[in-house]
């Protein structure tokens, strides 16, 4: 019976697969796996069709490849299996604005509140540097890219062309030739000496003789290897060219949709930059000026209105059970992902559920551990200096930990697809030990500072 593949499915990374095993690929028997990964529109395919020798389409625009590619090649007695990725903008570049915007934001603010620190620029006028650095840098480089690409291209296309014997016969006249001979180095003339005497044994052969029109004919189609396409010149032009090509039309480019991203980026969080300062604005407008008031004692306090009040107000033994309950049953399901993959979606909301929790018994008893005051809730004034700044530290860890925890029960659903079943479980493995690893570490900073404490309740 004969396969009727629809038209649809001949995409699928499945059929990928069958054909390849077709060709004579075995798949899975490679000695080295090469993945490439980068930014979008860099070139990554062209490299990907250049090494497996496969038709992988390309383009001059972000996002064209939207699912991994899988392909091999030989070399040297070894396979190489070469998977093409989805291009990624890094993380840090596209959040550069934000880390500079909230980074010098702070440090203004902290040199204000008297502290040792230099006189900074706003997070404004930060962002605004960054952004006109970033235009001015990408352009220039992109420039550089196109003229440097279209270079390398357009000597390879030169020489091909016979360019490097018109530019000798300008600069030599018709000695050119004497020149060339005269500048040969020991292993082209030894080169030039086994091309002539079979030029000779071919002129004999044909019944003629090896005269000095004969000789200088030789000596023509010597040179012209030399110079023209399969010569030492032209090899380094391709290798140029190799280069060049993505260079000029990709990544060149590409900076383009980099600094639009990073300005869109900045535009985004301009509202909530502005929503900060209204209420910032609000907040000390409606401040009594003969009462003395501190964000720990109108926010976290049991005497105030608020999700924060109803929190401190809970008893501090019930706070205690639930924090302990909920880090040993997220770390206890996420000890059950790792060494089955199993019970992904569970583990995830676990780690959510347990970061809310977390938070909440920071600011219930966990902080006044820290403070060494019963009274002293507020989650913020542990980022200061006088307690060694170790907040950062602890919502650092809450935070990634988090994160990767929730990562896991967000990529729950792509397990199935072929083209991932085989690296996605690896992924989330990692991901699911290093939520393990972070919160367990937090548990331990924090339980440390409650036996260790000269605070006793």
């Amino acid at each position: 019976m004969k396969d009727r593949t629809p038209a649809s499915c001949e995409s699928c990374p499945v059929a990928a697969v069958a054909t390849l095993e077709k060709l004579g690929m075995k798949l899975g028997k490679e000695d080295f796996v090469v993945a490439l990964a980068g930014n979008p529109n860099t070139g990554k395919s062209t490299v990907f069709n250049a090494l497996t020798g496969l038709r992988q389409h390309t383009g001059n625009w972000p996002g064209k490849t939207v699912e991994q590619q899988i392909g091999e090649f030989g070399w040297d007695g070894r396979r190489f299996e070469v998977i093409d990725l989805p291009g990624t903008y890094g993380l840090l570049a596209v959040s550069a604005p934000i880390i500079v915007g909230v980074l010098f934001k702070y440090m203004e603010m902290a040199a204000n509140q008297g502290q040792n620190l230099p006189d900074v620029a706003g997070g404004a006028e930060a962002v605004g540097g960054l952004l006109a650095g970033a235009l001015v840098s990408g352009v220039m480089l992109a420039l550089f890219m196109a003229n440097a690409g279209g270079a390398w291209d357009n000597a390879k296309k030169y020489i091909e062309q016979d360019g490097l014997a018109r530019l000798l016969r300008v600069q030599f006249g018709e000695d050119w030739q004497e020149h060339m001979m005269h500048n040969l180095n020991p292993e082209e003339i030894a080169r030039f000496a086994k091309a002539k005497d079979e030029y000779r044994a071919k002129v004999e052969a044909s019944g003629g003789s090896f005269d000095a029109a004969e000789e200088a004919d030789a000596r023509a189609q010597f040179l012209a290897g030399q110079l023209g396409k399969g010569s030492d010149p032209h090899k380094a032009a391709v290798v140029g060219d190799t280069v060049g090509d993505p260079c000029k039309d990709t990544a060149g480019p590409s900076l383009n949709i980099l600094i639009k991203l990073m300005s869109v980026v900045s535009l985004v969080i301009a509202p909530l930059i502005l929503t900060e300062t209204v209420l910032q604005a609000k907040y000390f407008l409606g401040l009594n000026p003969e009462v003395i008031t501190s964000c720990c004692g109108s926010l976290f306090t049991a005497d105030t209105k608020g999700v924060a009040s109803e929190i401190i107000s809970w008893p501090l033994p019930v706070m205690e059970i639930i924090f302990y309950a909920a880090m040993i049953g997220a770390l206890a399901l996420g000890a059950v992902f790792y060494r089955t993959g199993k019970m992904g979606y569970a583990f995830a909301a676990a780690m959510f559920l347990t970061l809310l929790i977390s938070v909440a018994s920071f600011i219930s008893f966990i902080s006044i551990y820290f403070y060494e005051l019963p009274t002293h809730h507020c989650p913020f004034c542990i980022l200061q200096k006088e307690y060694g700044y170790i907040g950062y530290c602890l919502y650092l860890l809450l935070l990634v930990g988090g994160l990767a925890g929730m990562g896991v029960g967000l990529l729950m659903p792509f397990r199935h697809i072929p083209s991932l079943e085989a690296t996605l479980p690896t992924i989330q493995k990692h991901l699911a030990l290093t939520a393990i690893i972070f919160y367990l570490l937090f548990t331990v900073i924090a339980t440390y500072q409650i036996i260790f404490s000269n605070l006793k309740m």
